[in-house]
Parts: C-alpha cells; sequence; structure tokens
C-alpha cells in the first residue's frame, strides 16, 4: 500500500483466538487446546512490524497494529494478552493510528495538500476533493 501511496496511513488488527479445537484424545480430552503460547511468538513478531512513524520510513511497516485476543466460549476479549506494553492492544491501536494520521495530514499548509494533489495526479489517481477555499487543479 505504501509502495503506491506513501502518505497513507495504514493499520491492521489480527484476531486470535484463546483456544482451538482439536481432536478429543487423552490429551485433549475436552477437544479444545490453548493457544496463548502461539499468541505470544505472534506478538513478539508483530511488535517489530509496526512503528512506521513518516512517508519516508520503510514502506513494508505499518502505522499501527492491533491484536484482539478473545475467548471463543464466551466472545470475551482477554482482559491481559497482549500486554498493554506491546503497543498493541486495541486502545493502542487506535491511539497510533489517530496519531499517525494527525501527524500526517493535521496543520498541512496549501503547498504541502498541492503536492500530495499533484503526486496523486501524476500516478493516474484523482485528488481529494479540494478543501474549503482551494479549487481543484
Amino acid at each position: 500500500m505504501h509502495l503506491k501511496f506513501p502518505f497513507s496511513v495504514v493499520g491492521g488488527v489480527l484476531t486470535f483466538p484463546t483456544s482451538e479445537r482439536v481432536k478429543v484424545s487423552k490429551k485433549y480430552p475436552t477437544g479444545w487446546r490453548s493457544t496463548e503460547h502461539l499468541i505470544q511468538r505472534a506478538v513478539k513478531r508483530l511488535v517489530r512490524a509496526g512503528g512506521r512513524q513518516t512517508e519516508g520510513d520503510a514502506p513494508h511497516l505499518l502505522e499501527a497494529i492491533g491484536v484482539l485476543v478473545y475467548d471463543p466460549d464466551t466472545a470475551q476479549i482477554h482482559p491481559t494478552m497482549p500486554e498493554a506494553e506491546t503497543g498493541l492492544r486495541w486502545e493502542s491501536f487506535v491511539q497510533n493510528l489517530a496519531r499517525a494520521h494527525e501527524g500526517r495530514f493535521e496543520g498541512q499548509d496549501d503547498a504541502t495538500r498541492a503536492a500530495i494533489a499533484e503526486a496523486a495526479i501524476e500516478a493516474g489517481e484523482t485528488p481529494d476533493d479540494p478543501e474549503p477555499g482551494e479549487t481543484a487543479t
């Protein structure tokens, strides 16, 4: 996405159940197996995939990543997974995405908006509608 639209603000949300169905056996008499160890491994990797701060940063990074861990029996979000300090909980995801958008687009001057519109036209895209007081090019 960022290769074609470097100014875009992109976030992703992944959902993980805390358990999965398996074949009933002596090891899994209920037919359910915990996935928490897999979630912890995924969280460690996902922490490294976020963190794109500016449009000049690596295009494979995302501005924000969220992880929702839920109990499939109760449909409740897990209260402590992922841990808050990972920055992957829903609340952090929303804050990070909003912060990235604000940093990228708030307070833009006319020259910046014009440059973004010009880049869109050069890419064969239709630029966003002009802001009040601006004229379309």
